[in-house]
């Protein structure tokens, strides 16, 4: 009697394990989105079950799980679409040949779990992941016009600067300069400084936008009264604001509030700067040919 319960229990086991070990994954194709030619649907999923195969898993009816792609085909590029139950995953090929590295990323990311970004691995990289294609930034070279107020001497200085900015949608960096000089009731009043400043403009997109920006340089304070001269000079803090004009266009308008912070004294005192300014800027359409760009000039210009 124990050696039949005995046997019994190991058939039901071998059953058991046998059934277990025949299920598999199953694999479907939406249809309704996919729009590949049958030939080539065919060939991608056996693709697809060559990916699966390579990351262990068992392919095959009964189904354990069940996993649904469709590829939708717009020129070369094809986007490809994983899904299975709720979760989802959307990768693009930049041709046919690249599928394999797609389907390898996306079963990856799908079956551990993780982020499609954490799928990719040295055996999977895709011709566009690996020559991404960069942001394109905006030069241009600027000229402000405005006042400059020092709370030290009491004046308000005419003041001319220049700069030249880097764009891209949200963020962009300048080197500028400027200088001023007015005179006072006794003497004159002037400075020169430069700065590196990094700038963030609060609505990337549109064509007219607030920004805000924060920098440091190295700047110079000179004040004559009477027979006496009075110099300070060091680094300086920046931060200013302002509102920027036709961002879609070459030509830029912009209007800025800047408050220098210095780390030096004019005549034993603290010497912060107040100024106000509005400028033009111009940003040189992309070069064609042979011709180089306007900063090569001054880059690579020598005397014979």
């Amino acid at each position: 009697m124990f050696s039949v319960f005995r046997i019994s229990l190991v058939a039901l086991a071998s059953g058991l394990l046998s059934g277990a070990a025949q299920a598999g994954i199953c694999v479907v194709v939406d249809e309704e989105r996919d729009n590949l030619d049958a030939d080539v649907r065919k060939a991608a999923i056996s693709l697809l079950s060559n990916a699966l195969e390579e990351e262990g898993e068992t392919l095959g009816e009964p189904c354990s799980e069940t996993y649904t792609i469709s590829h939708v085909k717009l020129g070369a590029s094809i986007t490809v679409r994983l899904a299975k139950d709720d979760d989802s995953r959307s990768m693009t090929a930049s041709s046919l040949e690249e599928l394999p590295r797609v389907y390898s990323q996306l079963m990856g990311s799908m079956l551990d779990g993780v982020p499609l970004a954490e799928g990719v691995d040295r055996t999977n990289v895709t011709r566009e992941q690996a020559e991404p294609v960069r942001v394109a930034s905006e030069y241009k070279v600027t000229l402000r016009f405005g006042a400059t107020n020092s709370f030290e001497a009491g004046v308000l200085a005419p003041t001319l600067g220049f700069g030249m900015r880097t764009e891209l949608d949200r963020w962009a960096i300048e080197a500028a300069g400027s200088g001023f000089i007015t005179e006072t009731n006794n003497g004159t009043f002037g400075g020169l400084n430069g700065h590196l400043n990094a700038l963030r403009f609060t609505d990337p997109k549109a064509n007219h936008t607030p920004y805000i920006g924060a920098g440091v340089g190295y700047g110079m304070q000179v004040l004559t009264a009477g027979n006496n001269e009075f110099e300070g000079h060091g680094f300086e803090g920046h931060v200013f604001g302002g509102y920027e004009f036709l961002r879609a266009s070459t030509i830029r308008m912009f209007g800025q509030i800047d408050v220098i912070l210095p780390a030096y004294t004019l005549r034993d005192s603290w010497a912060p700067l107040v100024g106000m300014s509005f400028a033009i800027g111009y940003d040189p359409p992309p070069q064609s040919g042979n011709t180089p760009p306007l900063w090569w000039f001054f880059t690579n210009s020598s005397v014979n």
